[in-house]
């Protein structure tokens, strides 16, 4: 690459920066890095805490530029395969809460673990943009611990169902592998 192209590309880029909201920067500066390729295969027990740690550290970082906690929230998604008709899966999304009551999140994990076979995918993020042209239509997107077909699948439509929930609302729905 030319010397040229170099100093474009990032121009291009500090271009870009300058005209981000100061949440877009921080869903940016977040997100960074290449996608994951390899499964990251984590206990349920792991899970949760993970989930509630990735959390904490957007929106300490919201927080740091003055807005509030609530505008970012998080959701665990899980995986079970329905041992009796292994054409169907069951996708189950509970919302990350404070630290306070994460016990009670890792023993609803526990029970469901305990009943099924049970595969942590990922978690979602919901992010208010208060200084966007629509304030009220939050970013939505994951990060996944499992990458093969049937977890990135699952995990798409968790994110289109999360979507449109409200802050503490928990859903669980089959679809077919």
């Amino acid at each position: 690459m030319a010397a040229l192209d170099i100093a474009a590309k990032r121009e291009g880029h500090r271009a870009m920066e300058r005209n981000l909201t100061a949440a877009a920067g921080i869903r940016r500066r977040f997100r960074a890095g290449p996608p994951r390729r390899t499964d990251r295969i984590l206990s349920t027990g792991r899970a949760v805490v993970e989930a509630w740690a990735l959390c904490d550290e957007l929106q300490a970082s919201m927080d740091a530029f003055g807005f509030p906690k609530t505008d970012v929230r998080a959701a665990l998604v899980l995986l079970t395969g329905n041992i009796a008709d292994e054409r169907e899966e069951t996708i189950y999304v509970y919302p990350v809460p404070d630290m306070a009551e994460l016990p009670a999140l890792y023993e609803k994990v526990k029970r469901l673990e305990a009943a099924t076979n049970v595969f942590p995918l990922g978690v979602i993020f919901k992010q208010f943009d208060r200084e966007s042209e629509h304030p009220e239509d939050p970013e939505v997107w994951a990060q996944p611990w499992l990458v093969f077909a049937n977890a990135s699948r699952a995990l798409s439509s968790a994110v289109r169902r999360y979507a449109g929930l409200g802050p503490e609302q928990e859903i669980f729905f089959r679809q077919a592998k």
